[in-house]
């Protein structure tokens, strides 16, 4: 999944697995899960608590709910739908298509909707298994669940987000390894 370039010009690929972005308002994370959703060859759902002009102008995704859409219930009881059908067509050795969750304002959707809530729950939890991830974008890491972070092996800061938050994250100063040169190596 291209999301960008690196200081020195060099692409910036992520492998389609959950993933957990945290940056404050203006570093960039919308431009970024655009990028993402723009390279993903597969389906894209989204979910965006900005009301959606984030995304007014990616293409790829096939479904977007926001904070003002009438369906977002509807939209969760599809997901889920998809998930448990996932599971039999997996049971029955099917092959699947991958399919991404994209949640925007992340920690917003979860505080604000309950089925949200339960829905990303249950993608990160068996996700993985049923080709379908969970990309999720917030401000910091409040409100996002233990099973959520647990879950997310793919994590991203950008800009400068908080120190417990990176911490917390595995991008802290402190506790990573050494590197090569460049953000995208680390």
């Amino acid at each position: 999944l291209k999301v960008g370039i690196d200081y020195e010009g060099q692409p910036v690929a992520l492998e389609p697995m959950h993933t957990l972005i945290i940056g404050p308002t203006g570093s960039g994370k919308t431009e970024f899960l655009r990028n993402l959703i723009e390279s993903w060859p597969h389906r894209v759902m989204a979910i965006d608590f900005k009301g959606g002009l984030g995304f007014s102008k990616a293409f790829g995704i096939e479904r977007l709910v926001t904070n003002h859409s009438d369906d977002l219930d509807e939209f969760i009881l599809e997901v889920q739908q998809e998930l448990d059908s996932r599971e039999l067509k997996l049971a029955n050795s099917e092959v699947l298509r991958p399919v991404i969750l994209l949640v925007d304002e992340f920690s917003t959707v979860v505080r604000q909707s309950q089925g949200a809530a339960q829905l990303v729950e249950n993608i990160a939890s068996k996700g993985r298994a049923l080709e379908f991830y969970l990309v999720a974008a917030s401000q910091t890491l409040s409100g996002v669940s233990r099973t959520v972070l647990a879950n997310s092996l793919q994590r991203v800061g950008l800009g400068l987000i908080d120190q417990v938050d990176a911490m917390q994250m595995g991008l802290s100063k402190h506790r990573r390894s050494e590197f090569g040169p460049g953000w995208s190596v680390a």
